[in-house]
This record gives C-alpha cells, structure tokens and sequence, in this order.
C-alpha cells in the first residue's frame, strides 16, 4: 500500500488534485476553484500512487498491475510513455535534482532506479519485502522506504544504491513520512494502533504513539507542528501534535481513508477515501472538513499540483 512523496519541497503554484483510482485505471484531475473533476486521464492497471517531477512537467504515476510507470504530460495530461518495471510498482519518488525516480516494488521486493533524461529503468536493486513508500530529503542524499511484510524500513543511500540501514519496526508499516525541518521520519502501522518516530539522522526509534487504528497514510503539516494520520477502519484522521506526541483532534472523513497530501503552502490537506470514491479536502489551519469530492473508483495516491 504505498506511497511516494518528497518532503520538504518549497512553496510552489498548484491548482489542482490528482488522485490515482486503482479500480478504474486511472487519475482524477481536480479543479481547486471548482472543487470537480476537469478530466480523467486514463493510465495502465491499478494505479497506486504519483509525483511530480521538479520540473513540473510529467506526472509519474506507478501501474501496480502492469508493471510499469506512466509518465503523464501536465500540460496535455496525455501519458507520453510507459517505463516497464519489476512486479507491483507502488511508491514512487522524483529525487530534488530531476536527475532520477525511485520506485518501489512490492511484489518485486525491489527499487527500480529511473533515469529521468532517458526515461528508463538504469538499475534495480533488492531491498526488503513488499516495498510500499518512498521518501527523500531535499538533498536527495537517501531514499526511505517502509517494507511492509518484513516489518522494517530501509534506508537507502541515493548515489551507490547501498543499503545503508535496516530499522526493525512493528507488523505492518505502511505509510512514512518526513517532517519539514528534516529531524524526523514518522511511520504510520496498518496492524497495530502505532505510529513510530525516528531519528532522521541516526535512523533510530525516538517514540512510539498510540493513535488510531489501521493507519495507511501519514503526513506533517507544512509548519511542522502537526502531523496528519489516516485511520482506515473509523473513517477518521488523527491529528497529532508533533512535540508533546498527544492527540490534538480528529476529522471525519469518507469511507476507508488512505493516503493524504498536503498542498505546497500548506494551507489545505487532501484526503482519498478507498471505499467511498472521494476526497475530503482539509482547512488545515481550521482543521476543518470543506467538504467531499467524488472521484474515480478506489482512489489511492493523492497529490497536489
């Protein structure tokens, strides 16, 4: 169940939500001034998740069922290109430099490497089983990803493709997230009611919180004081203080809430709801639903753009 993000980017125009529906093929372009849908572009089997290049020209969305990543032009909102990869691609993260794409295989159990002048796959390489998100800090020196059947998180050094840390963590870790001052990695449990805290320089446990239940996606505010957890079973987003590590409300949403997006200047948050083909779209600063956008079916991945 994946994701693919790269925290911390800097404030950048955005006027729309793409979703990525694994029950239809395909994405939902959302209009912000309208809160609808402009257009569905159709893509390869089971999307799961997407990113946008640093140059913000393609969109990169992971076909878990064809294996492949479609490379979708925003300007036309056509798919250019598909990349072919290992088996079940699922998270993908654009590196800050534009230089390349990492994609995280999970049934594969593997990361795909792809060259982004080229468009195509220049390395893979094993990591653990059933890859799910990926992360990268802003000088792309490493690629985070939780491995949800191993019940661990690799750390991945970006130039030699070395593993360089292993970190046990709990049954099932799912969603990841890295905090905006880059100090720290939350993990967010699909099994457990956990959410784990690590060191994002030692890439050591610092906390664990018990928030929640089925947890899939996770997400910090832009400001860094608040982080965002899905709560796939009670319809509901958690939202902790990230200091102190206690509760600090809850959001009802739609049905089975997954992953969660935060939008450049941090002013809105941006739910999907599996089950209940939507979006709940989040005041952040309010912390208040504005309200539920239809979409396409079984929407996933969720990006703001």
């Amino acid at each position: 169940m994946p994701s693919g993000k790269r925290a911390g980017r800097g404030p950048r125009p955005y006027s729309r939500i793409f979703t990525a529906n694994n029950g239809s093929d395909d994405l939902s372009v959302i209009e912000l001034k309208t809160l609808k849908v402009a257009k569905r572009v159709k893509v390869g089997a089971c999307p799961m998740i997407a990113d946008i290049t640093p140059d913000g020209r393609h969109l990169l969305v992971s076909d878990r069922d064809d294996c492949d990543v479609s490379v979708v032009d925003l300007r036309t909102l056509k798919v250019k290109k598909t990349i072919p990869v290992e088996d079940g691609p699922a998270g993908v993260v654009a590196a800050p430099d534009g230089r390349r794409a990492y994609v995280a295989n999970e049934f594969a159990h593997s990361l795909s490497v792809i060259d982004l002048s080229s468009l195509s796959v220049e390395r893979t390489i094993a990591i653990g089983h059933s890859p799910c998100v990926a992360v990268m800090p802003r000088d792309g020196s490493f690629i985070a990803v939780t491995n949800e059947e191993t019940h661990n998180l690799s750390i991945i050094d970006a130039e030699s493709l070395s593993v360089l840390y292993t970190v046990d963590l709990f049954e099932g870790p799912i969603g990841l997230a890295l905090s905006p001052d880059e100090q720290e990695l939350w993990v967010a449990d699909f099994i457990s009611p956990e959410v784990v805290v690590l060191d994002a320089r030692l890439f050591k446990v610092k906390r664990r919180l018990r928030v929640g239940t089925t947890h899939i996606g996770v997400e910090c505010t832009r400001d860094g004081r608040e982080v965002y957890v899905t709560n796939a079973d009670g319809n509901t987003v958690s939202i902790i203080d990230r200091r102190s590590g206690k509760p600090a409300g809850e959001l009802a949403c739609g049905e089975n809430p997954s992953m969660i997006a935060m939008s450049p200047d941090g002013r809105l948050a941006a739910v999907t709801n599996n089950a209940s083909n939507s979006v709940s779209l989040i005041d952040v600063a309010k912390r208040k639903v504005l309200g539920h956008v239809p979409v396409g079916v079984a929407p996933l991945g969720v990006i703001f753009g």
